[in-house]
């Protein structure tokens, strides 16, 4: 049930809260006229007011007030990959790629 006036925070207090593999950082507002608000957006647009330092005051986009049609879109975190993994996948790759040359050559020599 739509309650206008409700901020994003409560809407998602409402609906559960966030899931574990939630990206609440980029969490986006879909108005019900097209327009998407982003925390980015929200914070600049809020600095260019009279009051610079209003959104270091303010909650930022989880303090904006909803209307009736606005969606609250809350995207998965994407998986951060390490270099210790990046370096342990290619080491491996390397690896199997040289056991099976070795075997080739094991194969040629036997001919």
């Amino acid at each position: 049930m739509a309650r206008p006036g409700l901020r994003v925070q409560e809407y998602l207090a409402l609906a559960g809260g966030p899931t574990t593999l939630a990206d609440t950082k980029h969490i986006m507002v879909i108005k019900a006229d097209g327009e998407i608000m982003t925390s980015d957006g929200y914070a600049s647009a809020e600095r260019n007011r009279t009051f610079p330092f209003l959104p270091l005051l303010s909650g930022g986009l989880d303090e904006a007030t909803l209307n009736v049609g606005d969606t609250v879109y809350v995207p998965n975190r994407i998986p951060d990959f390490t270099k210790l993994q990046v370096t342990k996948d290619v080491t491996t790759i390397i690896a199997q790629s040289i056991q099976s040359l070795a075997v080739l050559g094991i194969l040629a020599a036997s001919i």
